[in-house]
């Protein structure tokens, strides 16, 4: 009898673990769907585990943050492992925080590259602070990291789009491919280029 329990309570506990799987993936994909903010995805992630967050781009500036403490630390260099998951790959480093007011003085840190076109354009940090990289659900770890990735794969593109559409309205203007001045402002103010800025070509 007493194995039996132990079996209904194993399901039970397994069910619940499938519920939040699929409340986690459905919590993002209508994050990605309805209203795609990396910001938001990060502070949802933050609530579920309570680590903190960081979002760099290619030079390591911050661009979102969950924690302003957190955003000093020194790395330890010999200690940087490679992991793989299912459809990418993060690097785990240890790290110690020189802001006094951080929580802890060291954790880990989980480094997911975001990839464009073969190349790092930013990364996805997590710092295991108050869960610890064993105890870390790595589904859930895995559901937000492919989903903030994708976000900001998301953003790298459209400002690649941006540019193309700037630089097209640069060259009509040296070129005088359009003349008129309404038709210039009108497309200056949607491509948010300021008509008295000081510009360099």
């Amino acid at each position: 009898e007493a194995a039996w329990q132990m079996t209904d309570l194993l399901k039970d506990s397994e069910r619940a673990w499938y519920e939040k799987i699929i409340e986690t993936n459905l919590k993002f994909n209508d994050i990605t769907l309805k209203q795609p903010d990396i910001i938001t995805m990060i502070k949802y992630f933050n609530k579920l585990m309570n680590n903190p967050v960081i979002v760099y781009d290619e030079f390591f500036n911050i661009i979102a943050i969950t924690d302003e403490t957190l955003s000093d630390y020194d790395r330890d260099e010999k200690d940087l492992n490679r992991y793989e998951m299912q459809n990418l790959f993060y690097y785990k480093q240890g790290v110690t925080f020189l802001d006094p007011g951080a929580p802890k003085k060291h954790c880990n840190r989980l480094l997911f590259p975001v990839l464009y076109a073969g190349m790092p354009k930013g990364y996805l940090a997590i710092f295991d602070l108050e869960t610890p990289y064993e105890k870390m659900d790595m589904m859930i770890l895995e559901i937000f990291a492919n989903s903030a990735l994708t976000e900001m794969r998301r953003g790298l593109e459209l400002k690649d789009v941006e540019k193309k559409f700037v630089r097209g309205f640069v060259y009509d203007l040296i070129y005088r491919k359009e003349e008129n001045k309404e038709e210039i402002a009108s497309r200056a103010k949607r491509l948010n280029v300021k008509i008295n800025a000081r510009y360099c070509m």
